[in-house]
């Protein structure tokens, strides 16, 4: 054989055994990950269901009608029946009734939540519930709502662009409190009139007024005249400072006067200096 062919096979097995030390290396490093999983590793486990989260997740439970999960800084509405597929809604959570924190405990929802002790007792309770991850930063406030004032009426014509009447108003809330713990106190409207007859216009209107600037809409809908008693109408439930948020966050209610909608929630918080619905009952 001569000295060519020899040196080409010394370069040949060369270039092979190097592949397959690279081979060896990358099989032993993998980074063995849910998103991206070793295939060299035969307990590594891949997800079944993509909708259900492998890594730690907060989660926001709003009576019977809401489960958001809040992951990243990204929210995301949960199925009820995905319940039992998740993990860490098997663990326990702050609870509170109308507000009012009571304790940590477990939930099983049939129906509607039921909790239990660590002595795996039933719990009664009595009121509006919402839970939270144990660890998760939540602060639920209270408040007081009122009508709103005849000096708030004009700036509701300035945005409707009419001439709206209090008496016309079937829902008329108010609440008067420092949003963003400034000491300046801030006001939550929210008003509506489908539930009047002969009335020039129909809508619903939410807003918040900051420091007792320009008026920032959360949501701004002219109704039909013949769909009134279909659409929907809207009440400040809650509002809660999230993960210490500069500006605490508002969730409303979804009602409806028919069967022709489902009772839910909507969560805005407060980005790019405007209120934002992050998520709804969709």
């Amino acid at each position: 054989m001569d000295k060519k062919k020899v040196m080409i096979l010394c370069i040949l097995g060369g270039l092979l055994g190097l592949l397959t030390l690279f081979a060896y290396i990358y099989s032993n490093n993998f980074v063995d990950t849910p998103e991206n999983p070793n295939p060299n590793n035969p307990s590594s486990d891949t997800p079944i269901n993509p909708g259900i989260p492998t890594e730690p997740s907060d989660y926001l439970i709003i009576e019977n009608k809401e489960i958001w999960r809040l992951r990243n800084n990204n929210w995301r509405d949960i199925d009820f029946d995905d319940i039992e597929e998740i993990d860490e809604l098997k663990n326990k959570f702050k609870v509170y009734i109308d507000g009012n924190y009571q304790d940590n405990y477990y939930l099983k929802y049939v129906k509607n939540w039921n909790l239990f002790n660590d002595n795996n007792e039933y719990i009664n309770y009595t009121g509006k519930l919402v839970a939270i991850t144990s660890d998760m930063n939540i602060n639920i406030r209270n408040f007081n709502i009122t009508p709103i004032s005849n000096e708030e009426l004009i700036t509701v014509n300035n945005i409707m662009q009419n001439n709206i009447t209090y008496e016309s108003l079937s829902v008329n809330e108010e609440i008067i409190m420092d949003l963003d713990q400034n000491g300046i106190n801030d006001r939550i409207i929210s008003v509506s009139n489908l539930d009047s007859i002969e009335q020039p216009i129909y809508f619903n209107l939410v807003y918040v007024i900051l420091n007792n600037d320009n008026p920032i809409i959360l949501l701004k809908d002219n109704v039909d005249e013949n769909e009134t008693l279909e659409a929907p109408i809207y009440n400040i439930s809650y509002i809660m400072n999230i993960n210490n948020e500069a500006k605490d966050s508002i969730i409303l209610q979804e009602g409806y006067f028919s069967d022709n909608g489902e009772t839910g929630y909507l969560l805005y918080q407060f980005k790019n200096n405007s209120y934002q619905k992050v998520i709804d009952n969709d």
